[in-house]
């Protein structure tokens, strides 16, 4: 009974590990809106073609928006301003532009580019004045793998578009309940 009791266990965790750490596959509709599921062979998937991306978003990543996350364990504030580490699945024209652009300045390394699938990148948002300035892009491939990193010592201040997904970032991290944003 004992053993019985422990294969039970072990299996029941080996099937929850298996389901927590589903890869995500992308594709796009034909509209070219870019789409993420943890499903292979859906109905989208098999109409479209799916790519696998990367492993299943940790649960600490909140979705913004359908390719745009952010890490709401690593979020820190000092006076009005607001670190926060933001996730991006980049899509194929994306990975792209950015392989072409390494290409011009080391056709080798750029290789490497075939690889890219998403992005983390540390900015700052101050919410007082609506902006945001990016700190750091760190370009990985689907196993989270580091490509390439980029510190932005001297980087500027940015206006957060209204429509753009660092807007609704912005009103996740600035914006609270007790603190309503104020129209200027």
């Amino acid at each position: 009974m004992k053993n019985t009791l422990i294969v039970l266990i072990v299996v029941g965790l080996f099937c929850l590990c298996n389901i927590s750490f589903a890869d995500i596959y992308k594709y796009a509709d034909k509209e070219g809106m870019l789409h993420l599921t943890n499903i292979y062979d859906s109905e989208p998937c098999k109409t479209y073609g799916c790519k696998r991306v990367m492993r299943e978003i940790p649960l600490s990543w909140e979705r913004i928006s359908d390719n745009f996350y952010f890490d709401k364990t690593n979020v820190t504030k000092s006076s009005d301003i607001i670190s926060v580490l933001v996730y991006s699945i980049v899509t194929e024209e994306e990975r792209k532009e950015i392989e072409k652009e390494a290409k011009k300045r080391d056709s080798d390394k750029s290789l490497k580019y075939l690889l890219y699938t998403h992005e983390s990148v540390l900015c700052e948002i101050d919410c007082i004045n609506r902006m945001k300035k990016i700190k750091k892009i760190t370009y990985r491939d689907w196993d989270g793998n580091i490509l390439d990193e980029y510190t932005k010592e001297t980087s500027e201040w940015d206006r957060i578009s209204p429509k753009s997904a660092f807007n609704k970032l912005y009103k996740k991290v600035c914006v609270t309940p007790k603190n309503p944003s104020k129209k200027k």
